[in-house]
């Protein structure tokens, strides 16, 4: 998980979200980044602890990564705030993907 985060802090330094770790049983502390992790508790298929996870995160908004989905470039944060205008401006949308072609679509 250092990795993860590592990697994370370098791309995104000013990252102003609270950032939860979902786990099955192991705490993770992080001297860098916002983490508070949230242990859903074994037993559980993956998919049960993930919503177990959303249910305990108080936001409107998740941005969801997965341990092995490392960022590899800086975080352009107004392309996530454009995608947060999207999400608050048409409710028919529920989903916005980063991807590489969101990048193009954007025109960056």
């Amino acid at each position: 998980m250092g990795a993860l985060f590592r990697l994370f802090h370098i791309q995104w330094p000013d990252c102003p979200f609270k950032i939860y770790l979902n786990t099955e049983t192991k705490k993770y502390e992080c001297d860098y980044l916002n983490v508070e992790t949230i242990c859903s508790g074994k037993g559980k298929t993956w998919s049960e602890r993930v919503l177990n996870a959303i249910r305990h995160i108080e936001s409107e908004y998740i941005l969801f990564f997965l341990e092995d989905f490392f960022l590899m470039s800086p975080v352009k944060i107004d392309i996530f705030f454009t995608a947060l205008d999207i999400l608050e401006s048409d409710e028919s949308v529920g989903v916005v993907s980063f991807n590489p072609d969101v990048r193009k679509a954007l025109g960056y």
